[in-house]
């Protein structure tokens, strides 16, 4: 999904290899499910497991409903997910990603004040998981 007038977009990007979301101010309800559809399809695509660059620099103004059951019932629990990396602050987005936690037990979601953060963070911990992979 690459719709430059949705509310909500999602890109497969490949260097690094991570799907980006990126959040306008004003979101539709029907943008965020297509976006967590987009997601998930990506995922069941990938041969490889991915991280989630989320962009909510614009301080969305989260449909709360919409969030919580897209994010549940499409790629939340998803086995090839790694992590939700979220750039940007919201009391909101901190409240979902509560619920989330709660129903799924998963705390798979890791704060950013800038993508250049998150994604040195990504790129960390590709190198922490290789040297472990090659000490076994």
């Amino acid at each position: 999904m690459n719709n430059t007038s949705a509310t909500v977009r999602v890109e497969h990007l490949h260097d690094p290899e991570v799907i980006k979301m990126s959040w306008d101010h004003r979101v539709s309800s029907d943008d965020v499910y297509s976006a967590f559809k987009a997601i998930t399809v990506i995922l069941e695509q990938s041969e490889t497991e991915l991280y989630v660059l989320v962009d909510i620099l614009a301080n969305p103004n989260f449909p709360f409903s919409a969030t919580v059951n897209g994010a549940m019932f499409g790629p939340y629990r998803n086995p090839k997910l790694i992590a939700w990396l979220i750039v940007g602050s919201s009391h909101a987005g901190r409240m979902i990603e509560r619920v989330l936690t709660a129903v799924t037990k998963r705390r798979n979601v890791e704060w950013f004040d800038s993508e250049a953060d998150a994604l040195a963070y990504m790129a960390q911990q590709s190198v922490a998981s290789e040297t472990l992979q090659v000490k076994r």
